[in-house]
């Protein structure tokens, strides 16, 4: 697969992660939400941004906006029970992946358009 675990995932209920992916850095935002018991999380990206996704486990998350990547939460023990405590990816209870352009298509079962990259190439 062509995923890459986000590690440095903490308990603290707002965080700021930057990823520096091979089409350039994306911002996460993480905010985990006790009163409704879920993770949420917002993306920037190339001056674009996506905001509130719930972090659900098993949903590809990020694709409607036709990025060349997304994210995905894997809950290793299986149980199917979305990310709902504050220490649930710090404990390793959940994992939060990035997934890239090919993994992506795979997902979406159809080909994924590569931004340009700055300097107006492919």
């Amino acid at each position: 697969m062509s995923m890459i675990r986000i590690r440095n995932i903490t308990s603290d209920p707002n965080q700021r992660i930057t990823l520096l992916t091979p089409v350039g850095d994306c911002v996460l935002f993480l905010r985990f939400r006790p009163a409704v018991q879920s993770w949420f999380m917002s993306m920037q990206w190339r001056g674009r941004s996506q905001e509130g996704h719930r972090i659900a486990a098993g949903l590809p998350i990020g694709m409607e906006a036709n990025w060349p990547f997304s994210f995905y939460c894997h809950l290793p023990d299986g149980d199917g029970i979305d990310p709902y405590r504050a220490t649930d990816f710090s404990s390793g209870r959940a994992e939060l992946y990035f997934v890239d352009i090919d993994e992506t298509a795979q997902l979406r079962g159809t080909d994924v358009e590569p931004f340009p990259t700055v300097d107006g190439g492919g």
